[in-house]
């Protein structure tokens, strides 16, 4: 039986809300709160994005990067990696991204005829994210 497309974006609706919902999306949220409150970290990671842009445009087209571009982006980088806050939101990033990443082998089971979990938690690491 084949399925709407209607259908099929409604059920991927009700999944970004019950990915909203979850406590790993929370503690992005908060971070990410913390991190636009506090100016520092803000404004280091402001640096930061406009340090490696330029950097990756000028790569793009072929330009010659120097030592000073790349100085300065690996020393806002070190400064990135002592920022608590920072670090705080990179840790929920990542684990946001590691539910994401089982969420997408749970749908590739799925689209392969595999029964999803019955494959057991080795085959996307859901379980062991603590996102019952």
């Amino acid at each position: 039986m084949a399925v709407s497309m209607h259908e099929v974006l409604n059920l991927a609706h009700s999944l970004g809300e019950a990915l909203a919902s979850t406590e790993i999306w929370q503690e992005v949220q908060d971070a990410r709160g913390n991190v636009m409150r506090d100016g520092e970290s803000y404004q280091l990671l402001a640096r930061y994005q406009d340090a490696s842009t330029k950097i990756e445009r000028k790569s793009q087209d072929g330009l010659t990067i120097t030592e000073n571009e790349v100085s300065n982006l690996e020393k806002i980088q070190a400064q990135l990696a002592e920022n608590q806050l920072v670090i705080a939101l990179q840790e929920a990033q990542d684990k946001f991204n590691q539910l994401m990443q089982s969420v997408y082998g749970v749908m590739d089971q799925a689209l392969e005829g595999l029964d999803g979990c019955g494959d057991g938690c080795d085959s996307c690491g859901g379980c062991d994210l603590g996102v019952n």
